[in-house]
């Protein structure tokens, strides 16, 4: 994620930035409670995941409990 930074636009910032301070919280609760705490749509977080190489937003948070919540910045191809 951190490497995709120059790559997203400023609510897609926004958002990963959330995560990253907030993590694994941030990324382990409703996409409607993520959207909401980071002040960016339900959109934009899936929007971010597809980015990141996921199918949406379910898929980041399987890839996330897989690798045992050790790394937010976790792309598809990490998982």
């Amino acid at each position: 994620m951190r490497a995709a930074m120059g790559d997203l636009t400023r609510a897609e910032r926004q958002l990963a930035s959330h995560i990253l301070t907030h993590y694994p919280v941030a990324a382990l609760g409703s996409i409607a409670e993520l959207a909401r705490a980071s002040g960016v749509s339900n959109p934009t977080v899936v929007r971010l995941c597809q980015k990141l190489g996921f199918k949406g937003y379910p898929d980041y948070q399987q890839a996330l409990r897989v690798r045992g919540g050790g790394d937010a910045g976790v792309t598809a191809g990490q998982a």
